[in-house]
């Protein structure tokens, strides 16, 4: 994990617009065989003067999941008035047949056919269950999953995130994106 504003992950949208960020209490090691990365984050979006952070700062815990895959970017995150507003280039918002689903969870990709294989019927009744606590990005070889910030007790519910996440990966998305079986990485969920 790194300090530098934007890498804490290549993918994490919270990344890309910080002006001062860190990560802290890092850990790294296995979830239920899943090799995961977590730290509580911190953002700064506004500067002060001189070009110091300003107080401003956004607190998260976050986890990421190494994949057995490789797969396009798709971001599954709480609907706010935001999110549901801002449209970054190349990016599309994607709607499903469930209303309510739309309405808890904003889900936006470059790739709309690759969202909805990810997002199917059993991907978005467990994410309903989530109540929306957690925000979802997956691409390359790795699924970032964020909340507000946890204390230390309530990290379990981070990391079962990550790994009911990558459990209703639809196994159609790993035989198509998923590391090949002579690959020892291979041996990652539902593979």
């Amino acid at each position: 994990m790194s300090t530098r504003p934007g890498t804490t992950s290549r993918y994490c949208a919270k990344c890309a617009k910080a002006i001062a960020a860190a990560t802290t209490n890092v850990l790294a090691g296995w979830w239920q065989d899943l090799p995961v990365k977590e730290a509580d984050y911190w953002h700064s979006a506004r500067p002060l003067a001189g070009g110091q952070a300003g107080r401003d700062h956004s607190y998260f815990s976050i986890v990421v999941v190494d994949l057995a895959a490789s797969m396009p970017y798709v971001s599954v995150q709480r609907t706010n008035l935001y999110n549901r507003a801002a449209e970054q280039p190349g990016m599309h918002q994607i709607d499903f047949e469930s209303e309510d689903f739309n309405q808890k969870f904003s889900v936006t990709a470059p790739d709309e056919e690759f969202a909805i294989k990810l997002i199917d019927a059993g991907m978005i009744q467990w994410l309903m269950s989530t109540d929306g606590e957690f925000a979802f990005e997956i691409g390359g070889c790795n699924l970032l999953v964020s909340c507000d910030q946890l204390p230390v007790t309530g990290l379990v519910r981070l990391f079962d995130a990550a790994t009911g996440f990558t459990d209703h990966i639809p196994h159609v998305v790993w035989a198509e994106y998923g590391a090949e079986e002579d690959d020892p990485a291979a041996e990652g969920p539902g593979l």
